[in-house]
């Protein structure tokens, strides 16, 4: 059977003008057979591919060529693990494939590129036909990931950093009309909270952009692993999301020193604690907590939510959430930030009886990339 459709692939790849026709597209495009391998690609499509020829893309399948991180994650290859369920490019053909016309989908891959994680937001289009009996697909492949970043940066600049500010103005305002000391002095602190988040949202979009270039610089120090804790919480404890919640820092943490790039942590830490705190209703706990195993640290954010299958398996992509357009650079930014700078690792886990727990996991002894 392989055979055979070894033989009909070699037949359409070498059909007339058929690769005259795809390298006069555009954009991105090749035929993947049903097993969804290269069976014919057009340059356009092959410079995403680091730059592979089209001759030595046939028999891969995109994810592989891309060098998707769960390609590999099973013997039977890409298409198989369990992320696969929510793969753009495996809908698209399997949903193009079953229909007459051709389906658009959004595909969002994170590739490993030796130790750095690479994103992609592209979007793919497959279309049907049959030849000699076989069923391929007809892909075209858009890289969208830089209309997909602006999309993104819009949202936060003129939704979450306007709100901010317009925070920090009216508290201007208010300050102006205190009529006590004691009133005023009030006023002050909620207005240095409130600068301070400003700043910290346009700083941790500057360093997400770094550190997407390859261009972050980590400094690493000696510092508390409960005062890292604290003042994740402390930056909290006044903020909108945390109305009616209530935050806490667990008994049994420990006390100890790790070597860590003190802001770096902070914003991973500040980023889970933002993410629980909106995934919670008001009258919700959420606890933190910190402890060592072996020379490892380990800090973790939990709340009371449950989070389903088709969210988790797509959490940590860079343009994907759930709360609506422009979104998504939260979970993807704590991934990149604790494991491609500080040598950690961040993972989850949720259950409906137990709620989620975010883990961020780092050395003891820190290291800089």
């Amino acid at each position: 059977m392989e055979e055979r459709a070894g033989e009909v692939g070699r037949a359409v790849r070498e059909a007339p003008h058929i690769t005259e026709i795809l390298n006069a597209l555009p954009y991105g495009a090749g035929i993947l057979d049903s097993r969804r391998r290269i069976v014919a690609a057009n340059t356009a499509l092959t410079r995403l591919f680091r730059r592979i020829e089209p001759a030595n893309s046939v028999g891969f399948s995109p994810g592989e060529l891309l060098g998707c991180i769960h390609a590999t994650e099973t013997p039977d290859g890409c298409g198989s693990s369990s992320f696969c369920k929510v793969c753009g490019l495996l809908t698209a053909v399997r949903d193009g494939t079953l229909g007459s016309e051709g389906v658009t989908r959004e595909w969002r891959v994170t590739a490993r590129d030796g130790d750095r994680l690479v994103p992609y937001d592209l979007q793919i289009t497959a279309s049907p036909f049959r030849f000699h009996g076989a069923d391929f697909a007809l892909v075209s492949i858009l890289d969208v990931s830089g209309e997909k970043r602006r999309q993104a940066l819009e949202r936060i600049f003129f939704h979450d950093i306007l709100n901010t500010a317009g925070g920090v103005k009216s508290l201007l305002e208010m300050l102006r009309h205190a009529d006590t000391r004691e009133e005023a002095d009030v006023l002050r602190r909620e207005l240095e909270r409130a600068v301070e988040t400003l700043l910290g949202e346009i700083t941790t979009q500057r360093e997400l952009s770094a550190a997407e270039r390859g261009e972050l610089a980590v400094h690493s120090v000696p510092v508390s692993a409960l005062r890292l804790l604290r003042d994740a919480a402390e930056l909290f404890f006044h903020h909108p999301v945390a109305e009616g919640k209530s935050i806490d820092i667990l008994a049994e943490s420990e006390e100890f020193i790790l070597v860590v790039d003190e802001v770096l942590a902070k914003r991973i830490l500040g980023n889970m604690l933002k993410n629980a705190l909106e995934a919670s209703q008001p009258g919700d706990r959420i606890s933190l907590s910190c402890g060592k195993e072996g020379d490892r640290a380990f800090f973790t954010v939990h709340n009371p939510g449950f989070i389903d299958e088709h969210v988790a398996l797509q959490i940590f992509q860079r343009s994907f959430s759930t709360k609506g357009g422009g979104r998504g650079l939260g979970t993807y930014g704590m991934k990149l930030l604790g494991e491609t700078y500080l040598r950690g690792k961040v993972d989850f886990s949720s259950a409906p009886e137990g709620g989620t727990v975010f883990r961020l996991e780092l050395p003891l002894e820190g290291g800089a990339p």
